[in-house]
């Protein structure tokens, strides 16, 4: 019997309806996947916390630096005053005594020594200093830029929710509507598939192959599902057979 004049015999018309349903259902899908992304980026600020944690650290590292470098810095300046002072009792006739002489001669070799090992710690941490300001200069314009972009980004992916939202109603009004007129005895074939098979339970034949687990079908399959007869499901995977 065809169904609607259009050729359909009544179970190949109802795995038709069957195709339509599932298309809607693949859209709807398809759009409530893209609308948790986009829900998920709005919510999502860990970029730019990680960007803003990386950044503290880095000034704090920075401050510690600048903290160590000045109190080194106040260390040579003290050991100089000591030198100097040295020198004068030295080089200044103020110490006559050879013992005394060599006492100073003694302390001043051990101060000079302490300066050098001073001065070797202030060229390291300003060296270290030195190295990581452009990693924090990269780092501030990095967070800045981020910080930036976000609120432009955050009205792209507004927009794309209220028209994904849109799409979404568009789609659930098209499937009330379909409803009604849909194969009773089918649906819930169709919803058990449609879980169980990545939301496709319904399959193209093409050139003899069952598109949804691309394998071919025997002869007696194709020509059952092409005839229209009966409803015909695939025999690797179940699903509905759909021949257009």
């Amino acid at each position: 019997m065809s169904v609607g004049g259009m050729g359909y015999t009544r179970p190949m018309f109802e795995v038709k309806q069957l195709n339509d349903l599932q298309d809607i259902d693949l859209k709807a899908a398809a759009a409530q996947e893209r609308l948790a992304s986009v829900r998920g980026k709005l919510s999502d600020r860990s970029g730019i916390q990680s960007a803003k944690r990386r950044l503290g650290e880095l000034e704090k590292r920075a401050e510690e630096l600048s903290t160590q470098r000045r109190g080194i810095e106040r260390l040579v300046s003290e050991i100089d005053t000591s030198l100097k002072r040295l020198d004068q009792r030295l080089y200044g006739g103020g110490v006559t005594n050879p013992q005394h002489l060599a006492a100073a001669e003694e302390e001043r070799k051990f101060t000079a020594a302490r300066q050098r090992d001073a001065e070797d710690q202030l060229l390291e941490v300003m060296i270290r200093l030195e190295e990581l300001e452009p990693v924090l200069a990269e780092a501030r314009d990095a967070a800045s830029r981020l910080e930036e972009a976000r609120p432009g980004l955050e009205d792209g992916w507004r927009e794309e929710e209220r028209d994904l939202t849109a799409r979404l109603a568009a789609l659930r009004n098209e499937r009330e509507a379909l409803l009604p007129s849909m194969p009773v005895n089918l649906l819930p074939m169709y919803e058990s598939l449609r879980k169980s098979k990545g939301g496709r339970a319904v399959a193209l034949v093409e050139r003899g192959t069952c598109q949804g687990c691309r394998l071919a079908l025997t002869t007696q399959e194709m020509q059952r599902a092409r005839v229209g007869q009966q409803v015909v499901q695939c025999s690797s995977c179940g699903r509905i057979l759909y021949v257009v």
